[in-house]
Protein backbone atom coordinates (compact mmCIF):
# COMPACT_ATOMS: atom_id res chain seq x y z
CA UNK A 1 0.00 0.00 0.00
CA UNK A 2 1.39 3.56 -0.55
CA UNK A 3 2.86 5.30 2.00
CA UNK A 4 2.95 9.07 0.32
CA UNK A 5 0.55 11.67 0.14
CA UNK A 6 -0.12 14.70 -2.48
CA UNK A 7 -1.61 17.17 -1.28
CA UNK A 8 -2.88 20.92 -2.46
CA UNK A 9 -5.04 23.63 -1.04
CA UNK A 10 -7.88 25.06 -3.78
CA UNK A 11 -11.58 26.86 -3.55
CA UNK A 12 -14.61 25.34 -4.39
CA UNK A 13 -17.19 27.65 -5.90
CA UNK A 14 -20.81 26.05 -4.83
CA UNK A 15 -22.36 27.01 -8.34
CA UNK A 16 -21.07 24.21 -10.14
CA UNK A 17 -23.48 21.88 -8.45
CA UNK A 18 -26.61 21.25 -9.89
CA UNK A 19 -28.86 22.71 -10.41
CA UNK A 20 -27.00 25.85 -11.08
CA UNK A 21 -24.24 24.68 -12.76
CA UNK A 22 -23.87 20.17 -13.69
CA UNK A 23 -21.57 18.93 -11.21
CA UNK A 24 -22.64 16.13 -9.54
CA UNK A 25 -22.64 14.39 -5.68
CA UNK A 26 -18.85 13.28 -6.15
CA UNK A 27 -17.28 15.02 -8.57
CA UNK A 28 -16.02 18.30 -7.74
CA UNK A 29 -13.81 20.66 -9.26
CA UNK A 30 -11.22 22.31 -7.64
CA UNK A 31 -9.23 25.73 -7.94
CA UNK A 32 -5.84 25.22 -7.41
CA UNK A 33 -2.52 26.86 -7.65
CA UNK A 34 0.55 24.78 -9.34
CA UNK A 35 2.65 26.09 -6.98
CA UNK A 36 0.36 24.84 -4.26
CA UNK A 37 0.78 20.93 -5.00
CA UNK A 38 3.33 19.37 -2.29
CA UNK A 39 4.51 15.98 -1.68
CA UNK A 40 5.72 13.64 0.99
CA UNK A 41 6.92 9.89 0.27
CA UNK A 42 6.21 9.04 3.94
CA UNK A 43 3.63 10.73 5.54
CA UNK A 44 3.01 8.13 8.55
CA UNK A 45 6.69 9.02 9.67
CA UNK A 46 6.20 12.52 9.35
CA UNK A 47 8.80 13.06 6.18
CA UNK A 48 8.63 16.59 4.84
CA UNK A 49 6.08 17.90 2.29
CA UNK A 50 8.18 19.77 -0.75
CA UNK A 51 6.51 21.17 -3.57
CA UNK A 52 6.54 19.31 -6.76
CA UNK A 53 5.41 21.10 -10.18
CA UNK A 54 5.43 17.57 -12.35
CA UNK A 55 1.92 18.66 -13.36
CA UNK A 56 2.54 21.64 -14.62
CA UNK A 57 1.56 20.88 -18.21
CA UNK A 58 0.50 17.54 -17.53
CA UNK A 59 -1.75 15.21 -19.72
CA UNK A 60 -3.55 12.32 -18.66
CA UNK A 61 -3.46 9.39 -20.93
CA UNK A 62 -6.34 7.48 -20.76
CA UNK A 63 -9.83 6.72 -22.17
CA UNK A 64 -8.95 9.94 -24.08
CA UNK A 65 -6.66 12.15 -23.61
CA UNK A 66 -6.90 15.51 -20.72
CA UNK A 67 -4.93 17.90 -18.88
CA UNK A 68 -4.32 16.88 -15.47
CA UNK A 69 -4.63 20.72 -14.23
CA UNK A 70 -6.83 23.10 -17.06
CA UNK A 71 -7.50 26.45 -16.41
CA UNK A 72 -6.39 26.22 -13.01
CA UNK A 73 -8.64 23.53 -12.18
CA UNK A 74 -8.77 20.10 -11.27
CA UNK A 75 -11.45 17.79 -11.35
CA UNK A 76 -11.56 15.29 -7.79
CA UNK A 77 -13.72 12.15 -8.46
CA UNK A 78 -14.16 11.64 -4.73
CA UNK A 79 -12.39 8.58 -3.49
CA UNK A 80 -14.51 5.53 -1.65
CA UNK A 81 -17.87 6.92 -2.85
CA UNK A 82 -20.18 6.21 -5.45
CA UNK A 83 -23.45 8.55 -5.35
CA UNK A 84 -26.52 7.86 -7.44
CA UNK A 85 -26.09 8.95 -11.27
CA UNK A 86 -27.13 12.72 -11.89
CA UNK A 87 -26.24 12.39 -15.86
CA UNK A 88 -24.97 9.50 -17.47
CA UNK A 89 -25.15 8.75 -21.37
CA UNK A 90 -23.76 5.52 -23.06
CA UNK A 91 -20.61 6.06 -24.62
CA UNK A 92 -23.07 6.00 -28.06
CA UNK A 93 -23.23 9.17 -30.17
CA UNK A 94 -27.14 10.79 -29.95
CA UNK A 95 -27.91 8.65 -26.61
CA UNK A 96 -29.96 10.27 -23.77
CA UNK A 97 -28.74 11.12 -20.37
CA UNK A 98 -30.67 9.40 -18.03
CA UNK A 99 -30.21 9.59 -14.11
CA UNK A 100 -30.76 7.76 -10.88
CA UNK A 101 -33.27 8.39 -7.87
CA UNK A 102 -31.51 10.43 -5.29
CA UNK A 103 -28.79 11.92 -8.10
CA UNK A 104 -30.48 15.51 -7.86
CA UNK A 105 -31.01 14.76 -3.92
CA UNK A 106 -27.56 13.81 -2.96
CA UNK A 107 -26.39 16.60 -5.29
CA UNK A 108 -28.12 19.22 -3.56
CA UNK A 109 -27.31 17.63 0.04
CA UNK A 110 -24.04 18.41 -0.88
CA UNK A 111 -24.26 21.56 -2.40
CA UNK A 112 -26.59 22.72 0.97
CA UNK A 113 -23.63 21.18 2.99
CA UNK A 114 -20.61 23.49 0.90
CA UNK A 115 -23.13 26.08 1.34
CA UNK A 116 -23.58 26.33 5.47
CA UNK A 117 -19.69 27.28 5.45
CA UNK A 118 -18.84 31.08 6.34
CA UNK A 119 -16.81 31.26 3.01
CA UNK A 120 -17.81 31.63 -0.45
CA UNK A 121 -16.14 29.74 -2.13
CA UNK A 122 -14.95 27.53 0.23
CA UNK A 123 -11.41 26.68 1.19
CA UNK A 124 -10.85 22.69 0.84
CA UNK A 125 -7.42 20.85 0.51
CA UNK A 126 -7.15 17.17 -1.51
CA UNK A 127 -5.30 14.85 -0.21
CA UNK A 128 -4.30 11.34 -2.00
CA UNK A 129 -2.48 8.65 -0.84
CA UNK A 130 0.01 7.77 -3.76
CA UNK A 131 3.56 6.71 -3.75
CA UNK A 132 4.01 7.90 -7.98
CA UNK A 133 2.77 10.79 -10.00
CA UNK A 134 0.64 7.84 -12.22
CA UNK A 135 -1.24 7.17 -9.52
CA UNK A 136 -3.04 10.39 -9.59
CA UNK A 137 -5.71 10.58 -11.90
CA UNK A 138 -8.20 7.88 -13.51
CA UNK A 139 -8.10 7.08 -16.99
CA UNK A 140 -10.67 9.89 -17.47
CA UNK A 141 -8.27 12.26 -16.16
CA UNK A 142 -9.72 13.05 -12.72
CA UNK A 143 -7.84 13.58 -10.27
CA UNK A 144 -8.75 10.63 -7.20
CA UNK A 145 -8.59 11.64 -3.36
CA UNK A 146 -10.12 12.94 -0.39
CA UNK A 147 -11.63 16.68 -0.01
CA UNK A 148 -11.39 18.06 3.34
CA UNK A 149 -13.47 21.57 3.72
CA UNK A 150 -12.18 24.24 5.68
CA UNK A 151 -9.53 22.86 6.54
CA UNK A 152 -8.36 25.78 8.79
CA UNK A 153 -11.73 25.15 10.78
CA UNK A 154 -13.78 22.48 10.70
CA UNK A 155 -11.73 20.56 8.07
CA UNK A 156 -14.42 17.75 7.50
CA UNK A 157 -14.01 14.97 5.21
CA UNK A 158 -16.52 15.25 2.10
CA UNK A 159 -16.06 11.58 1.11
CA UNK A 160 -16.95 10.62 4.39
CA UNK A 161 -19.84 12.57 5.12
CA UNK A 162 -21.49 11.99 1.91
CA UNK A 163 -21.41 8.01 2.54
CA UNK A 164 -22.26 8.46 6.62
CA UNK A 165 -25.61 10.55 5.75
CA UNK A 166 -26.38 7.71 2.61
CA UNK A 167 -26.32 10.21 -0.35
CA UNK A 168 -23.39 7.85 -1.85
CA UNK A 169 -22.11 3.88 -1.45
CA UNK A 170 -18.67 2.56 -0.62
CA UNK A 171 -16.98 2.11 -3.97
CA UNK A 172 -13.49 -0.03 -2.58
CA UNK A 173 -10.88 -0.86 -5.03
CA UNK A 174 -7.65 -2.67 -4.44
CA UNK A 175 -5.49 0.24 -4.21
CA UNK A 176 -7.50 0.82 -0.91
CA UNK A 177 -5.95 0.64 2.15
CA UNK A 178 -6.66 -1.54 5.30
CA UNK A 179 -7.22 1.51 7.42
CA UNK A 180 -9.42 3.67 4.54
CA UNK A 181 -11.49 0.54 4.18
CA UNK A 182 -12.34 -0.27 7.79
CA UNK A 183 -13.26 3.81 7.84
CA UNK A 184 -15.72 3.90 4.47
CA UNK A 185 -17.27 0.88 5.64
CA UNK A 186 -17.57 1.53 9.29
CA UNK A 187 -19.59 4.75 8.14
CA UNK A 188 -21.43 3.27 5.51
CA UNK A 189 -22.86 0.12 8.10
CA UNK A 190 -24.14 3.05 10.02
CA UNK A 191 -25.61 4.04 7.01
CA UNK A 192 -27.18 1.43 6.22
CA UNK A 193 -28.17 0.50 9.76
CA UNK A 194 -30.40 3.60 9.89
CA UNK A 195 -31.27 3.12 6.40
CA UNK A 196 -30.24 6.64 5.86
CA UNK A 197 -31.05 7.86 2.20
CA UNK A 198 -30.14 5.41 -0.38
CA UNK A 199 -30.25 2.58 1.85
CA UNK A 200 -33.82 2.58 1.94
CA UNK A 201 -34.50 2.20 -1.18
CA UNK A 202 -31.34 -0.38 -2.83
CA UNK A 203 -33.05 -2.95 -5.10
CA UNK A 204 -31.56 -6.11 -6.45
CA UNK A 205 -33.05 -6.36 -9.55
CA UNK A 206 -31.12 -5.96 -12.34
CA UNK A 207 -32.56 -7.92 -15.05
CA UNK A 208 -35.67 -5.75 -15.60
CA UNK A 209 -34.02 -2.25 -15.63
CA UNK A 210 -36.25 0.94 -15.96
CA UNK A 211 -35.02 4.08 -17.01
CA UNK A 212 -37.94 7.03 -15.84
CA UNK A 213 -35.66 9.98 -15.20
CA UNK A 214 -33.98 11.62 -17.48
CA UNK A 215 -30.97 14.85 -16.75
CA UNK A 216 -32.75 17.98 -16.33
CA UNK A 217 -30.23 20.85 -16.83
CA UNK A 218 -31.16 23.96 -14.38
CA UNK A 219 -34.15 22.26 -13.41
CA UNK A 220 -35.86 22.73 -10.00
CA UNK A 221 -35.47 20.39 -7.12
CA UNK A 222 -38.19 18.25 -6.63
CA UNK A 223 -37.11 16.23 -3.49
CA UNK A 224 -40.47 13.89 -2.91
CA UNK A 225 -40.30 13.25 -6.85
CA UNK A 226 -36.12 12.00 -6.03
CA UNK A 227 -38.03 8.94 -4.33
CA UNK A 228 -37.61 5.51 -6.02
CA UNK A 229 -35.40 1.96 -6.08
CA UNK A 230 -32.04 2.14 -7.04
CA UNK A 231 -29.05 0.13 -8.39
CA UNK A 232 -25.49 0.27 -7.05
CA UNK A 233 -24.40 3.47 -9.79
CA UNK A 234 -21.64 0.62 -11.48
CA UNK A 235 -24.45 -1.29 -12.24
CA UNK A 236 -26.67 1.52 -13.28
CA UNK A 237 -24.07 2.82 -16.19
CA UNK A 238 -23.71 -1.08 -17.24
CA UNK A 239 -27.71 -0.67 -17.48
CA UNK A 240 -28.00 1.88 -19.16
CA UNK A 241 -25.01 0.50 -21.63
CA UNK A 242 -27.15 -2.48 -22.39
CA UNK A 243 -30.27 -0.67 -22.75
CA UNK A 244 -29.08 1.70 -25.36
CA UNK A 245 -27.40 -1.18 -27.25
CA UNK A 246 -30.22 -2.84 -27.39
CA UNK A 247 -32.84 -0.69 -28.80
CA UNK A 248 -30.79 -1.09 -31.75
CA UNK A 249 -30.06 -4.91 -31.41
CA UNK A 250 -32.14 -7.90 -32.99
CA UNK A 251 -30.24 -10.31 -30.85
CA UNK A 252 -31.75 -10.48 -27.52
CA UNK A 253 -29.22 -10.71 -24.41
CA UNK A 254 -29.92 -10.47 -20.79
CA UNK A 255 -28.13 -8.34 -18.85
CA UNK A 256 -26.10 -11.26 -16.98
CA UNK A 257 -24.88 -12.08 -20.45
CA UNK A 258 -24.33 -8.51 -21.01
CA UNK A 259 -22.27 -8.07 -18.28
CA UNK A 260 -20.22 -11.17 -19.34
CA UNK A 261 -19.11 -9.40 -22.04
CA UNK A 262 -17.28 -6.55 -20.29
CA UNK A 263 -13.84 -6.58 -18.10
CA UNK A 264 -15.00 -5.42 -14.69
CA UNK A 265 -11.77 -7.19 -12.21
CA UNK A 266 -13.38 -7.92 -8.47
CA UNK A 267 -12.82 -9.83 -5.34
CA UNK A 268 -15.08 -10.22 -2.99
CA UNK A 269 -14.41 -8.10 0.13
CA UNK A 270 -13.76 -10.78 2.39
CA UNK A 271 -11.47 -12.70 0.09
CA UNK A 272 -9.53 -9.33 -0.05
CA UNK A 273 -8.81 -8.75 3.65
CA UNK A 274 -7.73 -12.21 3.75
CA UNK A 275 -5.03 -11.71 1.21
CA UNK A 276 -4.26 -7.46 0.26
CA UNK A 277 -2.49 -9.65 -2.98
CA UNK A 278 -5.43 -11.62 -4.38
CA UNK A 279 -5.98 -11.36 -8.47
CA UNK A 280 -9.46 -11.68 -9.84
CA UNK A 281 -9.94 -15.32 -11.45
CA UNK A 282 -11.80 -16.60 -14.59
CA UNK A 283 -15.04 -16.78 -12.30
CA UNK A 284 -14.71 -12.76 -11.16
CA UNK A 285 -13.28 -11.18 -14.37
CA UNK A 286 -16.68 -9.61 -14.92
CA UNK A 287 -19.58 -9.23 -12.66
CA UNK A 288 -22.25 -11.58 -14.58
CA UNK A 289 -21.25 -14.36 -11.84
CA UNK A 290 -23.04 -12.28 -9.01
CA UNK A 291 -26.61 -12.46 -10.82
CA UNK A 292 -28.51 -15.22 -10.04
CA UNK A 293 -31.10 -17.05 -12.18
CA UNK A 294 -33.87 -14.77 -10.84
CA UNK A 295 -32.47 -11.68 -12.04
CA UNK A 296 -30.99 -10.68 -8.80
CA UNK A 297 -27.57 -9.26 -7.79
CA UNK A 298 -26.20 -11.00 -5.10
CA UNK A 299 -23.62 -8.55 -3.51
CA UNK A 300 -23.99 -5.22 -2.00
CA UNK A 301 -21.44 -2.44 -2.70
CA UNK A 302 -20.04 -2.95 0.78
CA UNK A 303 -19.05 -6.91 -0.10
CA UNK A 304 -16.83 -6.32 -3.54
CA UNK A 305 -13.37 -4.49 -4.28
CA UNK A 306 -12.58 -3.66 -7.46
CA UNK A 307 -9.30 -3.49 -9.23
CA UNK A 308 -8.24 -0.56 -11.51
CA UNK A 309 -7.79 0.04 -14.90
CA UNK A 310 -4.64 2.38 -15.61
CA UNK A 311 -3.69 5.66 -17.15
CA UNK A 312 -0.45 7.49 -17.67
CA UNK A 313 0.72 11.09 -17.20
CA UNK A 314 2.82 12.65 -19.80
CA UNK A 315 4.81 15.93 -19.98
CA UNK A 316 4.24 18.53 -22.79
CA UNK A 317 6.27 16.74 -24.78
CA UNK A 318 4.76 13.64 -24.29
CA UNK A 319 7.46 12.00 -22.18
CA UNK A 320 6.32 9.66 -19.29
CA UNK A 321 6.17 11.45 -16.03
CA UNK A 322 7.91 8.82 -13.67
CA UNK A 323 9.31 11.37 -10.52
CA UNK A 324 8.04 14.21 -8.87
CA UNK A 325 10.85 16.41 -8.92
CA UNK A 326 12.36 16.02 -5.30
CA UNK A 327 14.62 14.66 -3.46
CA UNK A 328 12.23 12.40 -1.32
CA UNK A 329 11.16 10.29 -3.89
CA UNK A 330 10.85 6.88 -4.56
CA UNK A 331 12.39 4.63 -7.67
CA UNK A 332 9.41 5.07 -10.24
CA UNK A 333 6.32 3.54 -10.81
CA UNK A 334 5.92 0.16 -13.09
CA UNK A 335 2.02 1.11 -13.24
CA UNK A 336 -0.93 2.78 -12.49
CA UNK A 337 -2.56 2.40 -9.17
CA UNK A 338 -6.11 4.39 -9.85
CA UNK A 339 -9.34 2.90 -11.24
CA UNK A 340 -11.76 3.74 -13.83
CA UNK A 341 -14.12 4.67 -11.09
CA UNK A 342 -17.08 5.81 -12.92
CA UNK A 343 -17.13 3.26 -15.32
Amino acid sequence: MAKGLLRVKGMIDVRQFWPQGSSDADTVKVDVDLNGFQFTPDVKHNKPFQVTHVLDNAMVQGAGKKHAVHDGKVTVRLEHVDAPELHYAAPFRGTKDYRQYFGETATTKLCDMFASFDHDPVPCQVCTTVDHPNEVFDTYGRMIGQIFADPENRNLNINQWLVQKGWAFPSIYNSASLDEINEILHLAKEAMDARNGVWAYLASNVEHAEFPLQYRPKGTPHPEADLGPLVMPKLFRRQVQWHVSQMDSKVPMTFAAYLATLNDGWVRMTEFLQDLHIKPSRKTHHLSTLVDIEGRFEAGPQDIVFFEKPSTLVDAHGKHITSWGTKLEKAPAKRARRPMVAA
